[in-house]
């Protein structure tokens, strides 16, 4: 059985979806790296600021192990377990830019 034939039809591009706000930053202030799940076809991250706070924003079918394993960790803790999702350098560059812009530089 090939790997298409194994994918649950609830991840799949028209699969609903979800997301899941986390924390750009360590507490150092070194951006945490994203890599697309693999887990769901409608994966997706943005940068977005709530309030003061740049977050990254990652979007995942409802049904994802990845999505659902985040929804859990955000429950108990708000700095989610990001070793899981490692970023290609755009969009490490894009939450640098956003934080510069979020202090004024």
């Amino acid at each position: 059985m090939t790997d298409v034939e194994r994918r649950k039809s609830n991840v799949t591009y028209s699969a609903p979806v979800g997301s899941v706000d986390l924390a750009a930053f360590q507490d150092d202030g070194t951006p945490y790296e994203i890599w697309a799940c693999d887990d769901c076809l409608p994966w997706h991250a943005e940068v977005v600021r709530v309030e003061r706070e740049i977050l990254v924003r990652e979007w995942h079918a409802v049904d994802c192990p990845q999505f659902q394993d985040l929804v859990a960790d955000s429950g108990r803790d708000s700095s989610a377990d990001r070793t899981s999702c490692p970023a290609p350098a755009g969009y490490i560059l894009a939450i640098a830019a956003a934080q510069r812009e979020a202090v004024g530089q």
